[in-house]
């Protein structure tokens, strides 16, 4: 059979093809499983109970490990198929495939490097190359936040340098964030995100390290580290025990869901009296009000959640004020009151999350009059919010699940007859 030149050309062409993308040198580490893409050996599996897709990204001349862990489409947030993984490139801790969708990282292994660089930092912050420094998550031993945190509060207390790093998962993100103390009473708040940090919304004092995966910020001085109510520390100033008591005497004030939306800031740390609708499902629990198309986070004065409330990821505000002078005031002690009106509204909202879950295209939701405190995020946090799209990644600098939301209402009474009622979905 006679070639012609153009078809010879084309042989040879994609001859070298093949063999650009199949003849890699394959550094030991890396295994016979992983495939070449641009620069990198990618290796993944489909792990159904995680319901996502267990990677991991190797440099193709080193064999070093460039991602490792859980990775989701980015269109439907769960595993792709093993006939779906097809790789085009990796970049910016994301697995690109040929047919343009995209496997976003949704949790780091051990064996990630992101643990390493903001290991790496806590260290160098808590020893400024002078010292030693306690890593109270090794000490602790336990994989419990509480047992690092107590750690972490002892070696504050003793003028130890020390740090401590805990991990954050969300739904289709992950990242880490800790605390380091050095020998001279300073503390620092480290966080790591896997997509990276936007500049805006950042406090004026913090710097942003690391190809801008890394925030680090001083805490106020002085210094006072607290445990939050899942067991992890955060820094935050004095509290003014006089304005404390002051603030927790205050009347209820009327007003909306809808003015708390404009202006959580405002409401921060306040008692108020609101009427709204609640809806409840496995991963939300939200109040919303007429007239405005947003929510607030709805949560119980005493710590538990309504039914219908089973996993979510809270967000990394804390709940208090600040005083005149700007020190730090506790938030309002809010003690749920489990009475007739209570009951009868939990027994609605149980029967209107079975129904909605059972429906699928009908909401079915209960309005109340609840009186309660406000969570409130910084005027700075809100203004940055407000400006964030909805394909932006979760900051966590809220309340409620993944820290979405700018408010919180924590109730602490229900006035007046519950209702149940329906919106159907489009």
């Amino acid at each position: 059979m006679r070639i012609s030149p153009v078809n010879l050309v084309c042989l040879s062409l994609f001859a070298c093809l093949l063999g650009c993308r199949g003849n890699h040198h394959r550094p030991a580490n890396v295994p016979a499983s992983a495939v070449w893409a641009d620069s990198t050996f990618i290796d993944c599996s489909v792990e159904i109970k995680a319901g996502a897709n267990r990677c991991t990204v190797y440099k193709d001349d080193t064999g070093e490990i460039l991602a490792d862990g859980l990775f989701v489409l980015n269109t439907t947030h769960s595993a792709a198929e093993l006939s779906e993984l097809r790789y085009a490139a990796f970049g910016n801790r994301i697995i690109y495939l040929e047919d343009a969708r995209t496997l976003v990282q949704r949790a780091a292994s051990e064996r990630d490097p992101a643990k390493r660089l903001i290991n790496d930092r806590l260290k160098a912050l808590a020893t400024g190359g002078k010292a030693e420094a306690i890593d109270c998550r090794s000490v602790a031993n336990s994989g419990k936040a509480e047992a690092a945190s107590e750690c972490a509060l002892r070696a504050f207390a003793d003028r130890k340098p020390f740090y401590v790093r805990y991990y954050g998962q969300g739904i289709d993100s992950f990242g880490f964030y800790g605390f380091a103390g050095d020998a001279n009473g300073n503390v620092y708040a480290v966080d790591y995100e896997g997509m990276g940090w936007k500049t805006t919304g950042l406090p004026k004092e913090a710097l942003l390290l690391d190809d801008n995966h890394i925030v680090v910020a001083p805490c106020p001085k002085p210094v006072t580290l607290v445990k939050t109510e899942n067991g992890e520390l955060t820094c935050a100033k004095p509290v003014t025990r006089q304005d404390s008591a002051t603030i927790a005497q205050q009347e209820p004030i009327e007003t909306t869901v809808c003015k708390i939306l404009e202006a959580p800031a405002a409401f921060n740390n306040k008692l108020v009296r609101v009427r709204g609708h609640v809806s409840v499902n496995f991963e939300y629990s939200t109040i919303e009000g007429d007239g405005c198309s947003d929510a607030i986070w709805f949560a119980y004065g005493d710590g538990s959640g309504p039914p219908g409330l089973v996993a979510y990821v809270m967000g990394n505000a804390v709940p208090g004020g600040n005083d005149s002078e700007g020190a730090r005031a506790a938030p309002i002690r809010v003690k749920l009151v489990r009475d007739f009106n209570f009951r009868r509204f939990e027994k609605h909202l149980a029967a209107a999350a079975k129904k909605s879950e059972a429906s699928g295209l009908v909401l079915h939701r209960v309005t109340a009059t609840f009186v309660g405190r406000i969570d409130g995020v910084s005027e700075e946090i809100h203004a940055a919010h407000l400006k964030r799209s909805p394909t932006d990644r979760p900051d966590y600098k809220g309340f409620g699940q993944m820290g979405l939301f700018d408010a919180q209402l924590v109730v602490q009474a229900v006035e007046g007859d519950a209702v149940m009622d329906t919106v159907h979905l489009r």
